[in-house]
């Protein structure tokens, strides 16, 4: 470990805790478990208005069973696809390709580690120039390495995404956001509107104004309707 620095230890842990622990959960439940995540999210914009639909007759105002119905949906999502993931990877884990999958997943993890810190270090040095950067990451013995990622990252990130977005599912996908977003977002600002109007703000005002008058003439030796709590009059 002779010449290196703080910034490649951090580099190397975050790689290393990467890898164990995707050689711990094995190929098949880490390619679920990242499948859970994606297909929660896909159930949630295909859900959300006939579930928003059922929670508006339950909750009211209809704004807050919109906002509402989001987290709902996706976290029932998510545990459920997630307890099938589980179910599947043990079920991989104990065959006889068990040792298989968990190499696999141990390679798989280690990639996801080097794109991590790859893109870490792109959008450090988006921050700040590399001639302008610490000398603990410009002498970094992994520097180069982070530097042909995060080039990887820039190059192929767009590209890859623009791919998915042109496939048939992608475009279904984006056009059932492009129908909930505008809906989701119209609540929410409603939801962030002042509950009581000007008009209906004064009137409350004068009814606890009158309530409190009514408090201060009331003897609750004399009256049992006194509000609870007022003190008896000399």
């Amino acid at each position: 470990m002779e010449g290196w620095t703080a910034f490649d230890i951090v580099v190397g842990l975050t790689v290393g805790l990467c890898f164990l622990v995707a050689l711990a959960k094995g190929f098949t439940r880490l390619t679920l478990g990242i499948a859970a995540w994606i297909g929660a999210a896909v159930i949630t914009l295909y859900a959300f208005t006939p579930v928003s639909a059922l929670a508006r007759e339950m909750v009211s105002p209809p704004e807050i069973a919109d906002i509402l119905t989001v987290p709902v949906v996706f976290i029932t999502a998510l545990v459920l696809l997630k307890l099938l993931a589980s179910a599947l990877g043990d079920g991989v884990a104990s065959s006889g390709v068990g040792f298989l999958d968990r190499s696999l997943g141990g390679l798989l993890g280690l990639l996801f580690g080097l794109a991590l810190v790859s893109t870490a270090y792109l959008g450090l040095s988006a921050l700040i120039k590399p001639a302008d950067q610490p000398d603990w990451v410009r002498e970094a013995k992994s520097r180069p390495l982070l530097s042909y990622g995060a080039r990887l990252v820039a190059d192929l990130g767009p590209e890859l995404g623009r791919r998915a977005v042109e496939t048939d599912t992608g475009q279904r996908v984006m056009e059932k956001q492009r129908e909930t977003a505008p809906r989701l977002r119209q609540s929410v600002e409603k939801a962030a509107e002042p509950i009581y109007e000007e008009g209906q703000r004064r009137m409350l005002d004068r009814t606890v104004q009158e309530l409190l008058k009514e408090s201060d003439q009331c003897d609750p030796e004399v009256d049992r309707n006194c509000p609870a709590g007022t003190p008896p009059r000399r």
